[in-house]
């Protein structure tokens, strides 16, 4: 991202550049001209360094026509990056990555199903990963309010955690904890009956992930 941004504000400094940088307040927007479209959108705080960072499709004349592609968002104090979003037609949500202590491991990665778009507040995820032994290995899927999968990666079995509807007390626990332990009784199931293996089997189109990796 640094780079792509050095390669930009070079451009930007060529009088005959078909490319503008224009700052507002705590935002600044670069265009291209001819076209009269934004596509990077930065966002700071008062007197800050820019933080919020985003591609976008901006249409400087009809801001309805405008929609984020993808988005980061950095800490302020430590300039590491928390989160990234990519999104899809119509500001559909795909994926979101969080790094919440900012180790340089996405330790989280949520999965949007069609409901996430502009003006949804709720019941637009599909599913979260976690990496909880931070090693790069996403080994729990949580489908939440109905079940929690555990993939053990040294022998490829799958466990089950937190069955039923009344799963989110217990999760939400996990979420602050990563000890699975909090999530109560699991039991082994064969991988033919893994969601996370074979999404196929998934009925509940709310499970369902528009971006499925």
């Amino acid at each position: 991202m640094k780079n792509v941004i050095t390669f930009i504000l070079s451009c930007l400094s060529i009088s005959c550049s078909p490319i503008q940088l224009t700052e507002v307040k705590n935002q600044a927007i670069i265009q291209w001209k001819d076209l009269g479209l934004g596509f990077f959108l930065a966002t700071k705080e008062e007197e800050g360094l820019y933080h919020d960072l985003a591609w976008i499709y901006g249409d400087l004349k009809d801001q309805s026509k405008t929609f984020p592609l993808f988005n980061e968002w950095r800490d302020p104090k430590t300039k590491r990056p928390v989160r990234r979003l990519w999104f899809g037609p119509e500001t559909q949500k795909l994926v979101e990555w969080t790094d919440e202590n900012q180790n340089g491991i996405w330790e989280t990665k949520t999965y949007f199903n069609q409901s996430a778009k502009t003006g949804i507040l709720s019941g637009h995820i599909a599913y979260s990963d976690f990496d909880t032994d931070e090693n790069g290995f996403m080994n729990v899927r949580i489908y939440l309010g109905t079940r929690v999968e555990e993939l053990i990666q040294e022998n490829g079995k799958i466990r089950i955690w937190a069955e039923g509807n009344g799963n989110l007390e217990k999760v939400d626990v996990f979420i602050r904890t990563k000890n699975l332990t909090d999530l109560g009784p699991s039991r082994q199931i064969p991988i033919s009956e893994s969601w996370a293996i074979h999404p196929e089997k998934v009925s509940q189109s709310k499970y369902r992930a528009v971006y499925q990796p």
